[in-house]
């Protein structure tokens, strides 16, 4: 299963999940392939149709990432997922780590098998 991680301008949460998540799942023997995008121009890792038609669930920050995937690049809603965490963290912050593995817990691990 391909699984795309979104946030804003991939730099802090995105790439953090992207880190987080090939580790456990990796850890765990789950074998999917991971990435993570921006949704702004002037990152080297931005969204685009070939990202979008890779990944087979996308999980999007907040929902201002789902907005703009669904309406702006129309990417249909069974993809998307709103994981909910705001961009006051930092790059593997142990505060984040911390929220991804209590969605991970109570939310995703229904959603990626």
């Amino acid at each position: 299963m391909n699984l795309l991680f979104v946030c804003n301008s991939n730099l802090n949460r995105s790439p953090t999940a992207e880190k987080l998540f090939k580790r456990l799942f990796n850890h765990i023997g789950l074998n999917h392939n991971i990435k993570s995008a921006g949704i702004k121009y002037g990152n080297p890792h931005i969204v685009d149709d070939k990202l979008i038609l890779w990944a087979d669930k996308i999980f999007l920050m907040t929902m201002e990432e789902y907005k703009y995937l669904s309406e702006t690049c129309r990417v249909p809603d069974n993809k998307l997922y709103v994981i909910g965490i705001g961009d006051e963290y930092d790059f593997d912050q142990s505060e984040l780590i911390n929220l991804f593995m209590y969605w991970w817990y109570y939310r995703g691990i229904d959603i990626i098998d």
